[in-house]
């Protein structure tokens, strides 16, 4: 496949870069398309790449996941390719939220209604963002598979470079997790490694670098290295306020860290003084939490932030 999909030129420079720099690229949107109501071809392809840019930046509490509006009109004007980007990055943002009854349901209609022939770039998404719907649900074995039916598509079609090489990554970090929760620990690392420098000498987003970050985490904690996953971890909370990241994705780094916090000081006595500085930690970060939470939108990282916390008090005795 080697036809542009979008046939404004401005639109598909957009599309190919939009894994290099999401968020300038959003600034780009906002700042040159004003909001329209009645739908034209260069009126939906903005919505569907401010969309796809939001998904991406974990900006779900001001998106609508259903997008029926957008889904009908690529529908009704057979833009096959562009209904399936739509359809499985709605799918993609369910599954980052933990809604994965709803993105089940996109999942397993996906292939009933576009054909790779037809929708390669979608299915490309689709593989990759099948390998985190599997992650979330645990079936590890189920992402090694989609993560190999990834690199064997996007070797197969003519697919924008950097998106080619940003998805092929995501594809690597999925096998390397498996092969670190299969005691691989020197091939996990590996990959991990390799993903690093394609982003390096490519310049892609530093959200694929942070992709590559929880795979050291999820590496260190199987390997029993848990002050390592405490360090990455304070990166990544580091790293997201300085992002234009939505509250909740800010509030799932600093969840994660509170819970390895906890989990470290299990191994430990109350007494040391590491214990004690981890608790003092835990407590400023709680209290940055709470200014996160957002009562009106409801997610599992809410969920999680909310046993973490009481995981935490209940530790402490603090109940």
């Amino acid at each position: 496949m080697n036809r542009p999909l979008f046939e404004n030129k401005k639109l598909q420079l957009f599309f190919e870069k939009i894994w290099v720099n999401p968020e300038e690229a959003l600034q780009y949107l906002e700042q040159n398309t004003a909001p329209k109501t009645k739908l034209s071809p260069t009126v939906a392809d903005t919505q569907l790449l401010t969309f796809i840019t939001n998904v991406l930046l974990q900006r779900f509490s001001i998106l609508d996941l259903q997008q029926e509006g957008l889904r009908a009109y690529y529908t009704t004007a057979k833009e096959h390719e562009k209904a399936a980007l739509l359809h499985t990055w709605c799918m993609y943002g369910y599954t980052i939220i933990g809604q994965l009854g709803k993105a089940d349901i996109l999942r397993t209609s996906f292939e009933q209604h576009y054909t790779p022939a037809q929708a390669a770039r979608a299915y490309a998404c689709y593989y990759a963002f099948s390998c985190v719907y599997s992650e979330k649900n645990g079936y590890y074995e189920d992402f090694v598979r989609m993560a190999h039916n990834e690199e064997e598509h996007l070797n197969k079609y003519e697919i924008e470079p950097t998106w080619k090489l940003a998805l092929l990554c995501m594809a690597k970090l999925y096998r390397s997790r498996t092969l670190s929760n299969y005691n691989k620990p020197e091939e996990a690392v590996a990959a991990m490694q390799q993903v690093q420098r394609a982003i390096d000498d490519n310049g892609l987003t530093d959200l694929l670098s942070e992709m590559v970050q929880y795979s050291y985490v999820m590496h260190y904690e199987n390997i029993g290295e848990r002050i390592k996953s405490i360090q990455v971890f304070k990166e990544i909370v580091a790293a997201a306020n300085k992002r234009p990241y939505s509250d909740i994705a800010k509030l799932g780094s600093i969840t994660n860290l509170i819970n390895t916090y906890s989990l470290r000081n299990r191994q430990l006595n109350s007494n040391d003084a590491e214990y004690r500085a981890n608790k003092q930690q835990q407590i400023k970060l709680i209290k940055r939490a709470d200014a996160l939470v957002d009562g009106d939108f409801v997610s599992s990282t809410t969920a999680f932030y909310y046993y973490t916390k009481a995981g935490f008090y209940w530790q402490e005795n603090m109940l």
